[in-house]
């Protein structure tokens, strides 16, 4: 009967360790990932888990879902963004191919691009005579949203110029208060 007291508390310690080490093991490979390559061998369930558990602050502030995600293709076979195949060493390929363009100029890096990859940079800068994509039975394109350079003049909105008016007379009306109040002390005679 005294056994029993042993055993749930055993069981109940086990069950509490394997999110624990899930955990531990998303840790690694998001903390090998921010620095934009994954130099250690993770399983697909140690990248599962990283995507799932990656912390908002490094979500949003690095590409370490890119680079996990490039890692996972690259561990189970696929290209990820490397040539030839799956990258050695958990997918460290994807970033170094980063590396080897680093210092080269745009049109260095798509002399070496693949015709397909050239016609999607075309297509992408506008370059490649696409009138617009059709949306709603509309043509969206750059030009015609706002989102081209001269449409996209940075004007501030009439109420905030306006507040930021009056909080610049409010500030100069406490700053004269203060100078007119230290003049004043000091032209007074001290009892």
């Amino acid at each position: 009967m005294r056994r029993h007291f042993f055993v749930l508390p055993a069981a109940l310690a086990a069950l509490s360790a394997a999110p624990a080490t899930a955990l531990a093991d998303s840790a690694r490979v998001i903390r090998d990932c921010q620095d934009g390559r994954i130099d250690g061998k993770y399983s697909q369930r140690e990248f599962s888990q990283a995507l799932r558990n990656i912390p908002t602050d490094v979500d949003e502030y690095t590409d370490c879902r890119d680079v996990i995600r490039r890692a996972q293709l690259g561990a189970a076979g696929g290209s990820g963004g490397a040539s030839g195949g799956g990258a050695a060493g958990g997918a460290g390929a994807p970033a170094s191919s980063a590396a080897a363009n680093a210092g080269k100029t745009a049109a260095q890096i798509l002399e070496a691009a693949t015709p397909a990859e050239r016609a999607a940079v075309a297509q992408a800068t506008g370059r490649a005579g696409a009138a617009g994509v059709q949306i709603g039975g509309q043509t969206v394109s750059p030009e015609t949203s706002g989102l081209s350079p001269a449409g996209a003049a940075n004007v501030l909105p009439i109420p905030l110029i306006v507040a930021l008016g009056l909080l610049g007379l409010g500030l100069a009306a406490a700053g004269i208060q203060t100078i007119r109040s230290r003049v004043l002390a000091r032209r007074t005679p001290a009892p």
